[in-house]
């Protein structure tokens, strides 16, 4: 008798009851959360391409791709491997967490109960999200129809979002932290993950227009102090931006435009340089020319003068 080994089949692939699908999802979320904080990994391709369904569980294949959690693109990476895995279980009828609360729930350090227990209460959570009380089967549709298009657009939202990684990519981090504890998290989004990086040369100083400043005589690369005013004083007042000093911040025309002033003003000191050389050296050959025609003259009166005393 010869017995014939097979692989075992992707996830895409394989023959599984409907009723096994949402303990999948269950078991898949969990690893993939132990991944990130265990192994400190995040997958980067996970798909049902890169599942095996073997032995009545979901095995993991082509961890060999994978990049640390604390790479740039992690988080663009993780969001598209819990897109890829909603997509996935939610065609197969399974009630899944969207992209923004399954990104929370893999990221987060710490939580309050087991990490089964949690995902079980958001799971419920989200199924309330559509409405309590008695409805007709029209109205159920209908408020289903619109939380899935809610969480449809909040889930796109996210997908394009910006995460930053620390404070220094985050345009105002005072206002991102109290939008994170807001009661109704409304602006978790706009203050967190909508936030702009500061390029290192980005230096914003802040002036009241029409009030006379103080010139600060310090070296263009030290920081200026800001005193403390009180609210009365900036009642009114209208901030805007400082030009930064300092020969880096300069405009590249303006830079342009000078060099080839002082170039041009190097050439002509140095043509005015050499036109007075020349004319010393002019009236120099000149002042010699007439010392040797008048001692020429000298020579021949002398010679005719001894001509002359002796009669030859």
């Amino acid at each position: 008798m010869i017995l014939l080994k097979r692989a075992s089949p992707r996830l895409k692939d394989a023959s599984i009851s409907a009723e096994r699908y949402e303990g999948l999802y269950h078991d898949l979320m969990l690893t993939v959360r132990k991944i990130y904080h265990t192994c400190r990994l995040v997958h980067a391709d996970l798909s049902e391409y890169n599942l095996l369904y073997h032995a009545d569980e979901l095995w993991i294949i082509d961890v060999s791709q994978s990049v640390e959690h604390d790479h740039p693109s992690a988080f663009e990476f993780l969001r598209m491997d819990l897109k890829n895995v909603k997509v996935f279980f939610e065609g197969r009828g399974v009630r899944c967490l969207t992209v923004v609360k399954a990104f929370e729930f893999v990221t987060r350090e710490s939580l309050d109960k087991s990490e089964g227990d949690v995902l079980r209460e958001w799971l419920e959570i989200e199924e309330e999200d559509v409405g309590s009380g008695d409805h007709d089967e029209e109205v159920k549709t209908k408020l289903e129809d619109e939380a899935a298009a809610h969480k449809a657009t909040e889930d796109s939202v996210f997908m394009r979002s910006f995460i930053p990684r620390s404070l220094n990519e985050v345009l105002d981090p005072e206002r991102a932290v109290l939008a994170r504890a807001a009661p109704n998290g409304s602006g978790a989004v706009e203050g967190v993950t909508k936030g702009v990086p500061l390029s290192p040369e980005r230096n914003t100083k802040v002036r009241f227009t029409g009030v006379p400043q103080q010139e600060d005589e310090s070296n263009d690369d030290e920081e200026e102090g800001d005193g403390d005013v009180s609210e009365e004083e900036t009642e009114g007042r209208v901030f805007t931006d400082r030009q930064p000093r300092g020969h880096r911040h300069e405009d590249k025309e303006a830079k342009k435009v000078w060099g080839l002033l002082v170039s041009s003003m190097g050439d002509l000191f140095d043509h005015a340089k050499t036109g007075e050389e020349k004319g010393r050296q002019g009236g120099t050959t000149g002042k010699t020319e007439n010392e040797n025609a008048q001692s020429r003259e000298k020579e021949e009166d002398q010679k005719f003068e001894g001509r002359w005393l002796t009669g030859v």
